[in-house]
């Protein structure tokens, strides 16, 4: 495939993340550094909305949720605070190549994982 064809792959995935970022739930994009990449992210930084950079080392509560102590102590009952996940935004993933492997779900019935592959 000749770098043309990827490049207007990459812009009709970046279009139909911008028109319904919803319907199509996440785009996955590798590359290493590099001009394909570094297009990529700036063309990313253009979509419309909130965005943010996931660290490796972010812990499952930051991105998926968890148990806010604070506030259950203070209220009485378990409060839950919302992760980056959970809120509508364009979430990048950066340096992926050095998270952890996941490991498997919880549950039988859970289906979220987080791998990371170079």
């Amino acid at each position: 495939m000749t770098d043309g064809a990827d490049t207007a792959r990459t812009q009709r995935a970046l279009a139909a993340l911008a028109v319904d970022p919803g319907g199509l739930k996440g785009l996955t994009f590798r590359a290493r550094m590099g001009p394909a990449r570094q297009a990529f992210e700036t063309a990313l930084r253009k979509l419309p909305g909130p965005q943010h950079r996931i660290h490796p080392a972010i812990t499952d509560d930051q991105l998926f949720g968890g148990l806010n102590i604070a506030a259950s102590l203070a209220e009485g009952r378990p409060v839950r605070a919302p992760g980056l996940a959970y809120l509508p935004a364009t979430l990048t993933f950066t340096m992926a190549e050095r998270t952890p492997p996941a490991s498997p779900p919880a549950s039988p019935n859970s289906s979220t994982r987080i791998t990371a592959t170079p």
